[in-house]
């Protein structure tokens, strides 16, 4: 009888399930994380600031409650493009020297108090 072993279902297969479950890289246990609902709830992830009146700004619902509360927008080079208290929304897409940002997603860091809990996602500008 001629027999065939096949080396990387026996031993390497093996050994890199073992070197990860050591690592922890990944888990027999189940994945599960407790989401906290944030207090303005669901904020828009997209405007389209073109001109034509519909969806021009970026709106979040609620903010108008937090008049102190710090907006901070970062591209994705993680360099603050714009810094923008509460009562200073809706944003319209522009940087701090009013330059137009181009199409792309990017960071948003809301801080509702100085020293408080921090909200952060990413926002899409379509134009």
């Amino acid at each position: 009888m001629n027999y065939q072993i096949n080396i990387y279902d026996i031993i390497i297969r093996p050994l890199c399930i073992i070197l990860m479950l050591l690592l922890g890289i990944c888990s027999l246990e189940p994945l599960s994380a407790q989401v906290s609902p944030s207090p303005l709830g669901e904020i828009p992830g997209i405007f389209t600031p073109n001109g034509d009146d519909i969806n021009d700004k970026w709106e979040i619902p609620g903010i108008d409650q937090y008049p102190d509360a710090s907006i901070k927008i970062y591209n994705r080079a993680k360099k603050l493009m714009i810094e923008l208290k509460g009562v200073q929304m809706p944003w319209d897409g522009h940087d701090y020297s009013g330059k137009i940002l181009e199409s792309g997603y990017y960071l948003y860091v809301i801080e509702l108090r100085k020293g408080g809990e921090r909200i952060s996602g990413f926002v899409t500008i379509l134009r």
